[in-house]
């Protein structure tokens, strides 16, 4: 299998036209992304053939992956491969890497969730040492897993309290269990598309609808709509 092409965020040509995909997971999007626009799928959610076809992408349309350094972005670009898209570009260094080159960002206001993992580290290590010393020796093993894991996460770049920190219920998105707005799991709008809220038709109070099959009354439910006008949650 062919490897994915290697980019670094400077030569990534930003803009309407260019297909770059987040992988990264809800909270970590949310802490910072890029400004320019994107589509933000969570590794695990990326389904390449589904994602190209609903876009309109074919094979001569470059499409650039971004995580936080690299990693994911590498198994998402294989997965690109995998399913026959070989124009594919990884952005080498992440997110990391496009701060450092000032590349626009929008930066929201939660904690990030590597910070979430050091504090959560902190406290489990500072846990075990004081019940290891006020209870039992035993408590100690608690420290040194934690430290063992840390280790391990350092090799492999895979840290499983990553993992369940973004599954926390603090860093779940509002719109996650029902994703319509931009930026969103599975989106294909760009970071700058807005959902409507209100709904685009008004009628009187006391209206009634009429069926064309019998001309007898009939119930109707408005959905409010979006600006592209998929209806929000779906019809009744």
């Amino acid at each position: 299998m062919k490897a994915p092409k290697m980019t670094a965020p400077g030569a990534v040509p930003f803009g309407e036209s260019c297909v770059i995909v987040d992988v990264r997971t809800g909270v970590e999007h949310t802490a910072a992304a890029l400004k320019q626009p994107h589509f933000h799928i969570p590794l695990q959610e990326l389904d390449v053939p589904g994602f190209l076809k609903q876009n309109g992408i074919d094979g001569a349309r470059p499409v650039y992956v971004l995580c936080r350094s690299g990693k994911r972005a590498g198994m998402a670009a294989d997965a690109f491969i995998a399913a026959g898209h070989d124009n594919v570009h990884v952005i080498e260094g992440g997110i990391v890497a496009c701060e450092a080159a000032g590349i626009a960002l929008k930066k929201g206001e939660v904690i990030s969730l590597e910070r979430q993992v050091r504090i959560a580290a902190g406290l489990l290590v500072v846990t075990g040492v004081a019940l290891g010393a006020l209870v039992s020796p035993m408590f100690y093993t608690i420290s040194g897993f934690v430290g063992a894991g840390l280790v391990f996460a350092g090799v492999t770049d895979w840290c499983g309290l990553a993992f369940l920190m973004a599954r926390a219920p603090w860093n779940k998105r509002p719109d996650q269990s029902a994703p319509a707005a931009a930026c969103s799991s599975r989106s294909a709008c760009a970071t700058s598309a807005v959902t409507e809220t209100k709904p685009d038709v008004v009628m009187p109070e006391g209206t009634t609808f009429y069926s064309p099959a019998n001309g007898k009354p009939a119930a109707v439910e408005i959905h409010a709509l979006t600006k592209t006008g998929a209806p929000v949650g779906g019809c009744s």
